[in-house]
C-alpha cells in the first residue's frame, strides 16, 4: 500500500491500522508525505488512521479521517493473475478502500472489474451510479453522472427506462413496475449515435410497500436507502461519529440483514438515535 497526504512540518507521524502503529516518522519541511507499507490479507476489514505529535511531544492530533480496506480473502490474494502478454497482473487483486470522514462515505479504489473499466467500448468508463431513493408513491428513482448523451437503465437485463445527460452532467430517472426482489441494475452510457460506450452493474434490492412503510420515521429514528459503496461502519460514523457503533444499525434491522458485511443498494433500514 501506499500512504500519502499533508501534515504538520517537523511533526511525527505514525500510521496506524487498527489502532495499532505501524510506522512513525517525521515529516519533511515541505509538509508533504509519502510511505509504503504492506498489509497481508485478510477476512476481516482494516482501519487505516493516523496520528501526529509536535517535536516536544506537548501535542498531538488524530486525523479527522479513516481509511477502510476492504476484506480480502488470502486464497484470492495469493493467486498471481496473468495479463494477455503472460505478465503478472499487478492490479487484478487490488482490494476495496472506503474513505470515512465528516462529510460521509467515499470509495477511492475499487478491485479491477471488466464491468466497470469501459470494456463495452474499450474506452474509458464514465457513467456512475450517485443515489437510488423511493418517491411518496413507491417508485424507484435512480441518479447518476455520465459524459455521454443518454443513458438506459435496465432490470436484470430488461430495459427499465432511459434518461437524457443534462448540461451538467447528470441524469436520472424513475423505475415504474419493478416488483418487490433482488435484481441487478445495469446502466449503459449512450453516445449521440446510441453506442454503448461504458456500463456498470450492481446488485439492487426492490423494497415493498409494506417494509416502506413500516420504515417511515418515527420518534427516535431516521431511515436510510443504502447506496452503491455503503457500508453499516460508514452509515453509523455519520450518524453516531463512530463505525463501532454499527451494531446498533445492525440490531435494529436483523429481520433485513443476513450478513453484516452484506448489505445491497436499495434496501431501507431504520437508524435508531
Amino acid at each position: 500500500m501506499l500512504v500519502s497526504g499533508r501534515a504538520a512540518p517537523g511533526w511525527d507521524l505514525t500510521i496506524l491500522v487498527d489502532g495499532v502503529g505501524i510506522d512513525t516518522f517525521t515529516v519533511d519541511g515541505t509538509g508533504d508525505f509519502a510511505r509504503f507499507g504492506e498489509l497481508e490479507p485478510s477476512e476481516s476489514p482494516r482501519i487505516l488512521s493516523l496520528t501526529m505529535r509536535s517535536p516536544d511531544g506537548s501535542r498531538q492530533i488524530a486525523s479527522k479521517s479513516e481509511v477502510i480496506v476492504a476484506p480480502r480473502l488470502a486464497a484470492v490474494a495469493e493467486v498471481e493473475p496473468k495479463t494477455n502478454d503472460g505478465t503478472a497482473d499487478a492490479t487484478a487483486t487490488t482490494a476495496t478502500v472506503i474513505r470515512s470522514d465528516e462529510t460521509g462515505v467515499s470509495v477511492i479504489q475499487k478491485p479491477e472489474d471488466p464491468q466497470r473499466d469501459g470494456e463495452a467500448s474499450g474506452g474509458a468508463q464514465t457513467v456512475e451510479l450517485d443515489s437510488i431513493s423511493y418517491s411518496e408513491e413507491g417508485d424507484v428513482t435512480v441518479a447518476g453522472r455520465s459524459g455521454g448523451a443518454r443513458v438506459r437503465i435496465y432490470v436484470d437485463n430488461k430495459p427499465a427506462a432511459d434518461a437524457d445527460v443534462g448540461s451538467d452532467g447528470r441524469w436520472s430517472a424513475v423505475l415504474r413496475n419493478v416488483a418487490p426482489g433482488d435484481y441487478v441494475l445495469r446502466i449503459d452510457e449512450l453516445d449521440a449515435s446510441g453506442r454503448v460506450t461504458s456500463r456498470i452493474e450492481t446488485p439492487f434490492r426492490r423494497e415493498s410497500g409494506e417494509v416502506l412503510a413500516r420504515s417511515r420515521p418515527a420518534g427516535g429514528t431516521g431511515i436510510v436507502v443504502i447506496q452503491p459503496g455503503n457500508t453499516l461502519w460508514g452509515i453509523s460514523r455519520k450518524n453516531y461519529g463512530a463505525g463501532v457503533l454499527y451494531l446498533k444499525i445492525f440490531l435494529a434491522n436483523r429481520d433485513k440483514i443476513r450478513d453484516p458485511d452484506l448489505i445491497y443498494p436499495g434496501q431501507v433500514f431504520t437508524v435508531p438515535d
